[in-house]
């Protein structure tokens, strides 16, 4: 008799039982086959389902289903009510699915009335039904020569040509020359951080973002950072 020794569903010989066994012999498989159900699926008290892995959704699911989507390289279970699907992650209420950290330590200068580039960075998204929610963090100066000095810095979507959020922040102060005669150097030095998300979900793919600031009175100062971070959580 064509009988294998097994412990789990892998070690099944799926040409076992040949033809030629005797038919009284055939309790020899099934209690073979159950024992290695039983080793394999431990716990499973209830319907099993496998995980579904494909850029499409499977056109049969169930409560509890898992799908890996390739499209998008998300984790994936059917709710509750069988009516969609949760991107699973480990966060209370909306579920983070990404995290990316950009940082500039060169710094630089900036000695213009209008917005001008200071630092550029590009972040893939993975879904369109996400929310991209942006953490800005500038460790920059102003300085001026005896006159008032204004300072600005935005996030801005290099690929729509749009400001994300509807506020430019205020980078470094505002202050007057304080008594010094025009020809010193006043500097204020400050610690600003910002937090914004995207107004309307960007599609899926890669997009360019970048921090822009400006100077109000670049004649007579100037804008300058030294330190710059970004971090990027994408939120289904």
């Amino acid at each position: 008799m064509a009988l294998e020794s097994a412990s789990y569903i892998s070690g099944l010989v799926s040409t076992n039982p040949s033809g030629s066994d005797a038919i009284s012999q055939g309790d020899d498989h099934l209690r073979l086959i159950k024992a290695v159900l039983k080793a394999s699926l431990p716990n499973a008290y209830e319907a099993v389902n496998g995980i579904h892995t494909g850029a499409t959704a499977p056109t049969s699911t169930s409560a509890g289903q898992l799908w890996f989507d390739t499209s998008a390289n998300l984790l994936k279970m059917r709710n509750e009510a069988d009516s969609g699907w949760v991107v699973l992650s480990g966060s209370e209420g909306n579920s983070i699915i990404n995290i990316v950290h950009y940082e500039d330590s060169t710094g630089g200068n900036i000695r213009s009335t209008s917005f001008t580039d200071a630092y550029s960075f590009s972040y893939t998204k993975l879904t369109s039904t996400s929310d991209l929610i942006f953490h800005v963090n500038i460790w920059a100066g102003l300085y001026n020569y005896g006159t008032l000095a204004t300072g600005e810095v935005r996030l801005w979507d290099a690929d729509n040509s749009a400001r994300i959020g509807n506020t430019n922040w205020d980078a470094g102060g505002e202050w007057n020359n304080l008594g010094a005669s025009p020809s010193n150097n006043n500097e204020v030095r400050a610690y600003t951080s910002f937090s914004v998300k995207e107004s309307t979900p960007l599609s899926a793919g890669t997009k360019n973002f970048k921090i822009q600031a400006l100077m109000g009175q670049p004649s007579d100062g100037g804008y300058a950072y030294d330190d710059l971070s970004v971090v990027v959580m994408e939120v289904e």
